[in-house]
């Protein structure tokens, strides 16, 4: 029975005491955490953006300690919920698929991959060099 607002500092709020201070979360609880941010945002909670960012990065390292780990199909899943947070980070839905890969789960790697070239995904990247002009190091 609670109005929008107190609906939205609800899954907020749960999305970051979900996720602790972001080391040695249990999966199930970044799955969680992650809902419950997305359901924030929809919420329209001025915080949600913020605090989906913790989530995301949460689940990105979460997802390296899993790879580093040889556990691949849980790094996809981690990987592939961090780009549904945020679809503008396309790499983390390609790390997803080469992940997804690593499993031997072809049927997932193949949607994720299909669904980066259906975004004209290419892997191009632009990289940015200042160079100090008195002494010339970058």
């Amino acid at each position: 029975n609670a109005d929008e607002d107190e609906k939205a500092d609800f899954y907020l709020y749960k999305g970051y005491a979900l996720i602790g201070n972001g080391e040695n979360v249990p999966a199930a609880d970044l799955m969680a955490a992650s809902e419950a941010m997305q359901k924030a945002k929809e919420l329209g909670h001025a915080e949600a953006q913020q605090g989906a960012t913790a989530v995301s990065n949460a689940l990105v390292n979460a997802a390296i300690a899993d790879q580093n780990a040889q556990k691949y199909a849980q790094a996809a899943e981690k990987l592939n919920s961090a780009y549904r947070m945020n679809t503008r980070d396309t790499l983390y839905l390609y790390y997803a698929a080469s992940n997804a890969v690593n499993a031997q789960d072809y049927d997932t790697a193949l949607k994720f991959y299909e669904e980066l070239q259906d975004l004209g995904f290419t892997g191009e990247e632009v990289i940015f060099t200042a160079v100090n002009k008195e002494t010339g190091e970058e």
